[in-house]
């Protein structure tokens, strides 16, 4: 496992990103910029047991994720598609794996299906992209960025004063 560790923390040294000013939209942008391709991303309500997917169409990077869930996992489900995509991990016909309705929507073409993926071959890659996600939120806790994975407070009214005084927002540097 220390050998995956240090191949994926080498792959995220190589994005040259710096978790100082971590923001999940700016942390795609940074993305975008150096794949030179746009990456869409897109809330979508799966069936059960999907909650991400990664689609790496012709000219963009398409990531969704479940819209019925807690926004933390929201950006958990985006953290850990992008890990596919920078990790190259191999993908399977995107038709084995989106229902019908969705595939025919996105108006994707017999040959492009047969290039596009959503999801992983193996076990390994899904235990890899995990691990690309607990590195980087070690990177963001470490630049106290932590509210950017948070959001701050709880989407329940009721518990924000409970949330927030949990210290994750971040405090003013003095």
């Amino acid at each position: 496992m220390a050998n995956v560790s240090q191949r994926i923390q080498s792959v995220i040294d190589g994005l040259h990103y710096d978790f100082n000013q971590f923001s999940l939209d700016g942390f795609i942008q940074h993305l975008e910029v150096s794949r030179k391709r746009a990456i869409v991303q897109v809330a979508y309500e799966f069936n059960p047991g999907l909650t991400g997917l990664w689609i790496p169409a012709q000219t963009a990077d398409y990531i969704f994720y479940t819209r019925s869930t807690h926004p933390i996992h929201q950006v958990h489900i985006v953290l850990h598609e992008v890990a596919h995509m920078v990790l190259e991990h191999p993908c399977k016909r995107i038709d084995q794996i989106l229902p019908a309705s969705l595939v025919q929507a996105l108006h994707l073409s017999d040959a492009v299906l047969t290039r596009i993926a959503g999801k992983p071959i193996s076990e390994v890659e899904e235990v890899e992209a995990e691990a690309f996600v607990y590195l980087v939120q070690q990177h963001i806790v470490s630049a106290r960025r932590l509210s950017q994975l948070t959001n701050g407070q709880s989407s329940i009214e009721g518990l924000n004063r409970f949330t927030d005084s949990l210290g994750l927002l971040e405090r003013p540097k003095i």
